[in-house]
């Protein structure tokens, strides 16, 4: 998994938690997962998301972009102007 491998070669970068945070500490959550896989689980442990296949079918993305579409182009045409 492609995202993995951005994890290991990030694991190398150092992080510091943000100068508010008092205590907070990321637990992995540990299978059996109903939803989701193992890989899937890990990925978003490390590193905060992941990929859901399939999640919408061609029709439902097709009415979401028919909606998004017309005000995109507007925006673009505004920015453009």
């Amino acid at each position: 998994m492609r995202d993995l491998d951005r994890a290991a070669r990030i694991r190398d970068v150092e992080l510091r938690p943000h100068a508010l945070n008092r205590g907070f500490r990321w637990e992995p959550r540990h299978p059996p997962f109903r939803r989701v896989s193992d890989v899937q689980a890990r990925a978003y442990d490390e590193l905060g998301y992941f990929v859901l296949e399939d999640a919408f079918d061609a029709d439902a993305l097709a009415a979401v972009l028919a909606e998004i579409d017309p005000e995109e182009r507007r925006a673009e045409a505004f920015l453009r102007s």
